[in-house]
């Protein structure tokens, strides 16, 4: 038994029905889900199995992207009477929350029937990259069995979230369990599903037992360690696994549920000097040569909008000779199936990603490696402030559900990731920054280089971020998707007026400064059918999963162009000028030289965005051996950095592998003296 869409509210109003719950009389229902920023709340009147009235609550959802989720969705549920609607464009997150607490209200209401009807029953649904199938089973009062034999959900992310819940949703009994944080979205699509399959089933979710999960309420308790690490990417996992692999006693905190960090989404490999990879090679790439191109990168560059920082000798020194030492590691150490891309180059990926892009392979090998080296991950614990005694490091305070705790600890190493996502941290260190969106993970928040400050660590370049052009999402906040891919499956960009401003393949500085400058500093990527289905022919364009969602929809140009507050009549004479020109084979008005095609096969589509914040280059400025150093250019005794968190010059993993590995040897060094 299978179903694809959104279209089983209806059919849980029916079953109410038929199976004797009263709805002659209006009955009011209440859902709730995980949003983007907090709790949305869904409440529903219903009469005679009709939703006549529709209200969402979600203080905390951002203003002007989910809350217009919020102010919009109510009509369209009531006019579906049921979710079977579109989300609303760039609000991705909330629009799903909205749906899956309505799901909820629904599921909760209490049926009269004698149980459900025994069987196994298929959901088909879109996770945020890929379709998923959830599969479940039910006796005639319980769930008893669910799998997920098809998604396509990040390794380390959605897979992960995917393998907590399942149990989480057997043990209580129950589809009101909290959303993985790291993985909220994929989390409301799952419970989602499941409470479709019980309507499939003949009945809801008010006839489990709703055990409920049994809550950890235990208080933590203070404690003391030899290293703590703050942050769990790549840098941290690495600081930490490779401490304990040289006998350090160390704990790794992640204030995520899950850890990964932006690292998990990385397309492709690394870069090193040296490695045994490379040493094989017919024409060897050596640590020398990286050296020397470590130390020219952002060396007399001139940027509009900075992305590269210069790095000190001391640092690119380390960074080039340890490069390939990290690289071995990696490749004998932990597994993973590496490459010299080339001959004469720094580049190193994959040999296969039949088991994931090279973030899902490193994070997963680091995760299992920390698990074999039984090293102690807590994750939902945030660090919020690095303690000191006379000038030394002396542990960290840190923040949990139940309560905080305080680590004593003579070293402490931040691996908290970029701040591109972070208001706070924008705000103080790099306010030119201020309302892009951000691509890296919502964890970005640069609560590294805030703990540091606060001890006298000095913070370089930090308005030096590397950016893509467009993607939707949300001001100052990580998660964001990027679009800007599309106009390599032929999109164009126009402005709110319905004009393009300028060649969206080609200088990307201009194109970014060209949005910013718009109504709104909102561009509008605008492709046809045509170009949606050219999208899986361009390297890492979009996910397929949350396309349909990012997207909004409709048979012509003047329709799309009314759904998203475009001046339709000019958007129809851009495309008629632009089709023109392809024709030509020139673009007349930017220049644009590559993926001129026409945008004639409806149906059409649009998504607006702003820039993003991608790799933050800039930070906390650290020496040679990853100490952290202060305004006088001192290390802060006991204190080092690794990763995006630092003054890293443009590489993020490689200075992320190599100083965590680095760090871990300083402090098993220093232990040991």
């Amino acid at each position: 038994m299978q179903k694809k869409g959104r279209t089983f509210v209806a059919l849980v109003l029916t079953c109410c029905l038929v199976l004797g719950v009263s709805m002659a009389q209006a009955e009011t229902l209440s859902g709730t889900a995980q949003g983007f920023g907090g709790e949305v709340k869904v409440t529903v009147t219903v009469e005679d199995g009709v939703i006549t009235d529709c209200v969402i609550e979600g203080d905390q959802e951002t203003a002007g992207i989910g809350s217009q989720a919020i102010e919009q969705m109510p009509e369209k549920i009531v006019a579906a009477n049921g979710v079977d609607v579109d989300g609303v464009a760039g609000a991705t997150i909330t629009s799903e929350a909205v749906l899956t607490a309505l799901s909820n209200a629904l599921n909760g209401e209490a049926a009269s029937q004698e149980g459900f009807t025994p069987g196994t029953y298929t959901v088909e649904t879109y996770g945020l990259n890929a379709p998923m199938t959830v599969v479940v089973t039910v006796d005639e009062s319980s769930i008893t069995n669910i799998e997920v034999p098809v998604q396509g959900e990040t390794i380390g992310l959605g897979d992960e979230a995917i393998a907590i819940l399942i149990p989480e949703i057997l043990e209580a009994q129950s589809t009101d369990v909290d959303a993985v944080t790291a993985a909220t979205y994929t989390s409301n699509v799952l419970l989602r599903a499941v409470n479709e399959a019980l309507t499939m089933a003949g009945g809801n979710a008010s006839m489990l037992a709703n055990n409920g999960l049994e809550e950890d309420t235990t208080v933590p308790e203070d404690t003391q360690t030899q290293l703590v690490v703050i942050g769990g990417g790549a840098a941290g996992m690495t600081t930490a696994l490779h401490a304990a692999e040289l006998g350090v006693d160390v704990i790794l905190l992640e204030k995520m549920d899950l850890l990964g960090g932006t690292s998990v989404m990385a397309g492709v490999g690394t870069q090193a000097g040296s490695s045994k990879l490379q040493l094989d090679k017919e024409d060897p790439y050596t640590a020398d040569e990286f050296f020397e191109y470590i130390k020219g990168l952002g060396v007399g560059v001139e940027e509009k909008i900075s992305t590269i920082a210069p790095v000190s000798e001391d640092y690119a020194h380390t960074l080039a000779y340890e490069s390939g030492a990290m690289m071995d590691w990696l490749s004998e150490g932990l597994g993973l199936p590496m490459q010299a891309t080339a001959e004469h180059s720094n580049a190193h990926s994959l040999t296969s990603t039949e088991d994931g892009l090279f973030g899902e392979q490193l994070v997963r090998a680091l995760k299992k490696k920390l698990e074999e080296n039984n090293v102690d991950v807590r994750t939902a614990n945030r660090a919020t402030e690095i303690l000191m005694e006379d000038g030394k490091v002396a542990g960290v305070k840190v923040e949990t559900a139940n309560g905080e705790y305080t680590i004593s600890s003579p070293y402490v190493a931040i691996c908290t990731g970029g701040y591109g996502g972070g208001e706070e941290a924008l705000e103080k260190f790099a306010p030119s920054r201020l309302g892009y969106v951000c691509t890296a993970a919502k964890s970005s928040t640069g609560d590294g280089l805030l703990m540091a400050e606060a001890v006298g660590a000095q913070i370089v370049n930090a308005e030096s971020i590397t950016y893509r052009t467009i993607a939707a999402g949300v001001d100052n906040v990580g998660g964001a998707i990027g679009l800007h891919n599309a106009p390599s499956a032929g999109a164009i960009i126009v402005n709110k007026e319905g004009k393009r401003f300028a060649s969206e393949i080609g200088d990307d500085e201009a194109l970014v400064l060209g949005i910013q400058a718009q109504t709104g500093g909102v561009g509008y990527v605008i492709m046809d059918q045509a170009a949606m289905d050219a999208r899986y022919d361009v390297s890492g364009l979009y996910i397929p999963g949350t396309y349909e969602n990012l997207f909004t929809k409709a048979d012509t140009l003047e329709e799309l162009a009314e759904k998203m507050g475009i001046d339709a009549r000019q958007l129809v004479a851009t495309v008629e000028e632009y089709n023109a020109s392809v024709e030509k084979g020139v673009d007349e008005a930017f220049g644009r030289e590559k993926a001129l095609s026409k945008l004639e096969t409806a149906p059409f589509y649009a998504a607006s965005g702003k820039p993003s914040n991608h790799i933050c280059a800039g930070g906390i400025l650290t020496d040679g051996k990853a100490q952290v150093l202060d305004a006088d250019n001192n290390p802060i005794e006991g204190l080092y950095a690794a990763g995006e968190t630092v003054n890293l010059a443009y590489h993020p993993l490689c200075s992320a592998l190599t100083f965590g590995r680095v760090t871990a040897e300083q402090v098993a060094q220093r232990l040991a003296e």
